[in-house]
């Protein structure tokens, strides 16, 4: 019985060493584990952060190449010259298009959405159409592409029309002004910046040379706005056509002097 006995303590000895042993191999497979999953972690977080490094640093490299293209073309001449004129258009511009259903309506009671305001804003319309495609054949055939003096030409034709449009009594006159005021604004809109840029650039430049002739028209349609809603609050429509001269005057001026230079060169 003994013998028995201490068999089966031994028997019961070596279960429980093979326990203790499994249970040390399974600890040490689940730290191995716990180890490779750390890593892999820390790899996968390393190789994040190399590609949050790589896409900041393409962001911050294409930023800053930006900001060279802008300011390069900022600092060309004929590219401030333009800008200032475009300026004064989009003052004319705005100012035209935003107001003359108004004017229209207050001056001789075509109401909005009425037939004849149809009318008006087609002409309008086709006017636009026909001054690009008109502006562009005159720079052509008679200035050899030389676009800011057809820009000179419409400035003034543009100026004669206001005063023409604000001594107007008369409805059929004033469709008539409008259409051709159509035919002047929107024809150089699309001379100056459609095609005038092109020839001041280099080609990598164009596009930026473009942003930032527009966006010297639409901040001058921001001030033509603010001043000529403050005239016609305190004015009257009468004066609607006198309070875009300003922007036609500054658009002819630069006009003139972009010219100038250009004959120098």
């Amino acid at each position: 019985r003994s013998r028995e006995r201490e068999s089966g303590r031994g028997e019961e000895m070596v279960a429980i060493r093979s326990s203790v042993n499994e249970k040390e191999e399974i600890e040490i497979e689940t730290e191995t584990e716990t180890q490779r999953s750390i890593s892999t972690i820390n790899n996968n977080s390393s190789s994040n952060n190399s590609n949050k490094n790589s896409i900041t640093n393409s962001l911050k490299s294409r930023l800053k190449n930006l900001i060279y293209t802008v300011f390069e073309v900022t600092l060309i001449h004929q590219i401030q010259i333009l800008s200032i004129c475009l300026l004064g258009i989009g003052w004319v511009r705005e100012g035209f298009l935003s107001w003359f259903t108004s004017f229209i309506e207050t001056r001789y009671g075509v109401q909005s959405g009425s037939a004849l305001h149809l009318f008006v804003s087609t002409v309008i319309a086709i006017s636009g159409m026909f001054g690009s495609v008109i502006g562009g054949w005159i720079s052509d055939k008679f200035f050899r592409s030389n676009r800011s003096q057809v820009a000179c030409i419409y400035m003034c034709l543009t100026m004669l029309v206001l005063f023409l449009l604000y001594f107007s009594n008369s409805l059929l006159l004033s469709i008539f002004c409008l259409g051709m005021l159509s035919v002047f604004i929107l024809g150089v809109v699309s001379l100056l910046i459609g095609s005038a840029v092109v020839e001041m650039v280099a080609s990598h430049q164009i596009g930026t040379a473009s942003g930032i002739v527009n966006a010297s028209q639409y901040l001058g349609s921001g001030l033509g706005s603010l001043f000529i809603g403050f005239f016609l609050k305190n004015y009257g429509w009468t004066v609607w056509p006198l309070t875009m001269l300003p922007g036609a005057t500054l658009a002819l001026l630069f006009a003139a002097i972009f010219v100038k230079k250009q004959s120098k060169s």
